[in-house]
This record gives structure tokens, C-alpha cells and sequence, in this order.
């Protein structure tokens, strides 16, 4: 071969070398799927549908039964099985994929199916790697990011037509890394973004797996490209996250004087008319939940809170069309919440005076 032959997230490196990166089938159902133009690597002819060819992999020295097998689908594919010894193997080694992969998150590394043809017939030495995905990102590529992933957020808004995938592919071309590696970064995105209480990008679910150093950058630059200064908050919420996996049995000290900092925050003009309209049409009622408002304020009112649908940091208007009386939880919830954008689609059917902007 004159060329690495590249197909879905197998690399051809020549006639007797092959990569894969190994995904959530892998881990999960003791296989993977075999490109049609990957098959003359295992096979030197067909198979029939249901049809299946016994190879042996070889690791660390020991070796572990395997099979191609076409399945019996109207349009029939080739997969990689392997035997449970082998998952066995995968799944001590990388744990943490194993177990994301389970729970439906995203993993900020790949793991990689080294595969080399051997002499002897249908035998292949396999090697496994780990190559991480969150190491080393550059300011350059956390900045491109950011920027790639508010021009999309501001096109959603305003119903312009764009696929995430060309995002991810230019990204891909300017940096050194894989189109799946910016689609990762972009769900931790989403992450940095409801920490901070803002919108995130539909169909890019926020994911945790994000360390404090990155986060705190990743906001730091969603201030600077989104043009709204908030306080920092990213970085200790993170760290707090983390403090709580950590068994510990003695308290932490704390601090009896705690430090400062003053931070640059921007401020919204807002009508307190439209605070007012809305507190009275919501008659000490949450517009969410529909519950009493929890308590008296100190002005003598039943206490509940003003949100803008669309937040003021996003465009939205301070207007009764844009704003709803909350309870402080389904506010919080509404800013924080797993299930903010659900919530936020029910708002638009229950309250008739809300114009989706």
C-alpha cells in the first residue's frame, strides 16, 4: 500500500498492520464493526450471511479466540468478536472507559487495537494503547473551541442551518487532533457552560470528565468571546465535585479568614416594571412547578423569583415575553439543572405569553 487507507475508525497502515479505535461496542458487547473496506485485512474472500471465521489474537503472550462474523441484516455487515478473556482484559485495563462507556458519557481518551498479521495462518499479535485526549491541549485549542462552539450556539438561535460535523472537521485540520477529540471538548463545553448557570448547545451533552485547570480556561474564554463577565466559579465547583468522591473521614479545617478578589462583572439595565407585571400575573404562584410560593419576603410578598427564558447573557430581551415568576428551586433548577432544556420547552406550552426568541 502506498497510503494508509482510512475507514470509519479503522486505519490501514499497510497489508499486515491495522489500527481501530475501540468504542462503547468494544467494551460493552465484546466486538466491533468490520468496514467493508477493511475486510481483505482478515479475510481473502466472502462471507455468507451468518457465516463466521475463527482467528486467534495473541497478547502479552497469551492468546485469545476471536471471529469475523457476517450477521444475517437484510444488508449484511462483518464484525470483530472476541471471547470473554479478552473483554476481561480491555475492561481491567482501562476501567474508567468501561464504566463511562456503561453509564452513556462521553471518555476523554481512546484506546487503540494495535493488529499485525503473523505468519501463521489467521494469527495476529494485537498490542492495546491509550492516547488521551484532554493532555496538553493548547490555549490556541481550547480558545478555537469555545469560539467554534458559541458560533454555533448563536446560529441555533437564530435558525440558521449548520452541521456540528463541519465544526469538528476544521478544527480538525487546524490542530492535531481528531474530529471525536473537539466533539468530546465540545460536551465539556456544555459542562463549563451550565456551571456557569448560561444555555448549552442542544444534541452536546454536558460531560463531566473535565479538570479544574481546563475548566477555569474554558470559561475564562467563553467571557471573553461571549462579551458578558461573570465571577469565576468553574474552577471551585469542579474542585468541590472532586473533594466529594474523595473518602475522608476528618472535616476539612476551612478558612476562619477567608480571602477576596473582586472580579469584573457585566450588568444588565433591566425594567423593574417587568419585574412587577410578572411577580403580580404569577399571584404567589411558581409558573414551573405551580407550586405556593416557599416563604414571606421581607417586603411582605410571597416570595418568588424573576428568570429570563432566554438569558439577558444570550440575547434575550427583559421583556414580560421573555421573563417568569420561579420558586427558588425550579430557578435553580432551570440555570443548573440535567433537565434544564426540558423544563424550559414546558415553560413555552404552559406560560401563553412567552415568545420563543
Amino acid at each position: 500500500m502506498s497510503s494508509k487507507l482510512k475507514s470509519h475508525s479503522w486505519t490501514l497502515d499497510s497489508e499486515a498492520r491495522a489500527t481501530k479505535v475501540l468504542d462503547k461496542s468494544a467494551f460493552l458487547h465484546g466486538g466491533t464493526g468490520v468496514p467493508f473496506d477493511i475486510r481483505h485485512f482478515f479475510l481473502d474472500g466472502e462471507l455468507a450471511p451468518g457465516e463466521s471465521f475463527p482467528i486467534s489474537l495473541l497478547l502479552d503472550g497469551g492468546g485469545y479466540a476471536a471471529r469475523i462474523e457476517m450477521d444475517n441484516q437484510p444488508n449484511p455487515r462483518s464484525r470483530l468478536f472476541w471471547g470473554s478473556g479478552f473483554s476481561e482484559i480491555l475492561r481491567s485495563r482501562f476501567p474508567h472507559h468501561y464504566t463511562e462507556h456503561l453509564a452513556g458519557q462521553p471518555v476523554e481518551s481512546r484506546v487503540f487495537l494495535h493488529l499485525e498479521k503473523l505468519s501463521s495462518p489467521r494469527t495476529y499479535k494485537a498490542y492495546i494503547a491509550e492516547e488521551s485526549m484532554s493532555n496538553d491541549w493548547s490555549r490556541e485549542e481550547l480558545r478555537g473551541s469555545v469560539e467554534a462552539y458559541l458560533e454555533m450556539q448563536r446560529k441555533e438561535r437564530d435558525g440558521v442551518p449548520f452541521t456540528k460535523k463541519s465544526y469538528y472537521e476544521k478544527l480538525s485540520r487546524e490542530f492535531t487532533r481528531t474530529e471525536k477529540a473537539f466533539e468530546y471538548r465540545m460536551q465539556n463545553i456544555s459542562y463549563i457552560m451550565s456551571l456557569m448557570g448560561r444555555n448549552w448547545l442542544s444534541g452536546l451533552k454536558p460531560a463531566k470528565n473535565v479538570g479544574a485547570k481546563v475548566g477555569a480556561q474554558i470559561e475564562s474564554f467563553i467571557a471573553e468571546l461571549g462579551a458578558v463577565k461573570s465571577p469565576p466559579v468553574v474552577a471551585f465547583e469542579i474542585e468541590a465535585r472532586e473533594a466529594a468522591k474523595r473518602k475522608v473521614n476528618a472535616p476539612p479545617e476551612g478558612n476562619k479568614l477567608p480571602g477576596s478578589s473582586v472580579a469584573e462583572v457585566t450588568q444588565f439595565k433591566r425594567d423593574p416594571g417587568v419585574k412587577a407585571w410578572v411577580l403580580n400575573a404569577a399571584k404567589g404562584m411558581c409558573e414551573c412547578c405551580e407550586s405556593d410560593a416557599p416563604f414571606v419576603g421581607s417586603n411582605g410578598q410571597p416570595y418568588l423569583e424573576v428568570h429570563h427564558v432566554r438569558r439577558l447573557s444570550d440575547g434575550g430581551s427583559d421583556t414580560i415575553g421573555n421573563a417568569v415568576a420561579l420558586c427558588p428551586n425550579c430557578h435553580r433548577e432551570l440555570h443548573c439543572g440535567e433537565n434544564s432544556r426540558e423544563l424550559t420547552k414546558r415553560l413555552y406550552v404552559k406560560v401563553s405569553r412567552l415568545v420563543n426568541e
